[in-house]
């Protein structure tokens, strides 16, 4: 924010996006600069396109539904969050399958921050009896795996979901996609930011995660353009 006097920048209309872990950085910029610039220039928005955004429940519907989407299947995604968080040896440092089985999180981890991955959130068709029974049976965890992770994983500049608050953040515009392992969680922290008084548009798409990396399609452009209708409209 400091700079955009600098580069002719109005400091009161500035937007931060981004798509996939583009967006997970995009909601981490704009939490810090909520809690760091409580009095100088805010963000006018954010726009977080089929973002990730917590690492504590790595079975939610939509990653029990798409676990193994040839657009980003369960083990990718948390291959990426490792790698993310501990370096290129983060995958050769843990078992991807503990992970996929949320064996990372004890039982007192998953009830502590229920309040925040919260599958309430999500429409009630989202989920059948089925996917609840899939989840208990991964109830325990490792206490061991847990305190390796912890420090790291329940960072809210690293797991935006996690944010305590989202009250302060910018009016947010929100894309989900159909058949994506992070659409519960989009829907979630889409939720969320409402419960705190903030302006959110969450946009539900049919296809799979990475639909920007196909402009080819008349179907991505249209979206494209229905994001920067959305951008100007309110910036």
């Amino acid at each position: 924010m400091g700079f955009a006097r600098r580069y002719g920048v109005d400091s009161n209309r500035i937007v931060v996006a981004g798509d996939s872990a583009g967006a997970t950085l995009a909601a981490a910029v704009a939490l810090k600069l909520r809690d760091t610039y409580l009095r100088g220039p805010k963000l006018k928005m954010q726009v977080l396109l089929y973002p990730a955004l917590q690492t504590i429940d790595f079975n939610t519907p939509s990653y029990q539904k798409n676990v193994c989407d040839p657009a980003l299947d369960q083990a990718y995604m948390v291959s990426f969050w490792l790698w993310y968080a501990f370096g290129s040896n983060g995958t050769a440092d843990f078992s991807l399958k503990d992970f996929a089985r949320n064996y990372h999180t004890t039982a007192s981890a998953k009830a502590k921050y229920a309040r925040y991955v919260d599958w309430r959130l999500l429409p009630a068709k989202t989920y059948t009896p089925h996917h609840k029974r899939n989840a208990m049976r991964f109830r325990c965890g490792s206490t061991r795996l847990w305190r390796r992770v912890e420090r790291v994983f329940t960072n809210p500049y690293f797991s935006p979901l996690l944010t305590s608050t989202t009250r302060g953040l910018p009016r947010t515009y929100i894309m989900v996609m159909d058949h994506d392992v992070l659409k519960d969680e989009g829907i979630m922290f889409a939720r969320r930011l409402e419960a705190g008084g903030v302006k959110v548009k969450l946009a539900q798409c049919p296809g799979t995660h990475g639909l920007f990396n196909l402009m080819g399609m008349k179907y991505a452009q249209r979206e494209l353009g229905n994001i920067a209708k959305y951008i100007t409209d309110y910036v």
